[in-house]
């Protein structure tokens, strides 16, 4: 049985930056990795976590199970 997990990278979308920071580097624990106007990068204990901007258009939601 394997102890640790195997390194993984996660991409969430999010609709601020500057809030994705605030949470990830002062509530969660992360460490910043690079980062651009549009995105950027965390270490989540070891696992590559990357915020990327996107705007919302509806409810999640509706983007991601739509029915058409």
């Amino acid at each position: 049985m394997q102890d640790e997990l195997p390194p993984f990278h996660l991409s969430i979308p999010v609709s601020d930056l500057a809030k994705a920071r605030e949470f990830y580097l002062n509530v969660v624990g992360c460490k910043e990795g690079r980062s651009k106007a549009n995105r950027v990068d965390f270490s989540l204990f070891g696992h590559h976590n990357c915020g990327n901007v996107l705007e919302f258009k509806g409810q999640p939601h509706e983007r991601i199970f739509a029915t058409e």
